[in-house]
């Protein structure tokens, strides 16, 4: 004998409810574990990039790293007609050697820098038109548009492989003013590592002639050149 449609259209329903949730949790599964997938070839392929320069300052220190007198040279460029003397700019370029002429890593109207970093060592060379005399200078570079140095390295004339950064309470920042002084020998950003690894400032016996105090274009006057090594690495194969 034949059920009536009323009691198959139950038995559809019935039928359609028990399957449903079997049907969206396997799809809720397959999904999951799509998503996983994508995200562990997502951790191991689009890594990020190291670190940006963004900032330079170098400026007279006594042997232990602390500020002496005002003078100081960063990347920025002096603006036209100040109504008081500003700091003189800093002309950076890329490799150890000042003599060869080749291009400016600033933006040449304002002097600013955004170096992004690479990943192993790197070297720079730092020009400067003026700076008051001192045995010793600081190199403060600072990362990713942050507002204090990260990293510092206490230098003099002679060419080092073992420079160390400033122990002193405090820098000469990008403005000219004194403030703490938070930077290290090395810093992690991002997932790398970067350390100061060679340093000198200024270099004896270089006679160059590349930029003046307000732009970066000769001045008839001898620049004092200097040099900086970074290294940088993943932080975890990182080495002191």
């Amino acid at each position: 004998m034949k059920m009536p449609d009323q009691t198959h259209r139950r038995k559809r329903e019935c039928i359609a409810a028990a399957q449903r949730p079997r049907y969206e949790s396997d799809v809720l599964r397959r999904l999951s574990a799509s998503l996983v997938g994508t995200a562990t070839l997502c951790s191991a392929a689009c890594m990020s990039f190291p670190p940006a320069i963004t900032g330079v300052t170098i400026f007279p220190a006594d042997a232990g790293g602390q500020p002496q007198g005002t003078s100081l040279c960063r990347t920025l460029a002096p603006l036209p007609r100040a109504a008081q003397p500003e700091p003189a700019v800093i002309g950076v370029r890329a490799g150890m050697d000042p003599r060869p002429g080749s291009l400016w890593l600033n933006d040449p109207s304002s002097g600013l820098v955004r170096i992004t970093l690479a990943r192993g060592p790197q070297s720079f060379v730092f020009y400067c038109a003026r700076l008051d005399p001192s045995e010793h200078f600081v190199i403060a570079v600072y990362l990713d548009d942050e507002s204090t140095p990260a990293l510092t390295a206490l230098v003099d004339r002679h060419p080092s492989e073992s420079v160390r950064s400033s122990p002193a309470p405090q820098v000469r920042g990008l403005d000219g003013t004194l403030s703490a002084n938070p930077s290290a020998h090395a810093v992690v950003r991002g997932g790398y590592r970067v350390t100061v690894r060679a340093g000198a400032f200024p270099l004896d016996d270089v006679a160059v002639d590349s930029i003046s105090p307000w732009a970066l274009m000769p001045d008839g006057a001898r620049d004092l050149t200097g040099t900086l090594t970074l290294d940088v690495e993943p932080a975890t194969n990182a080495r002191s």
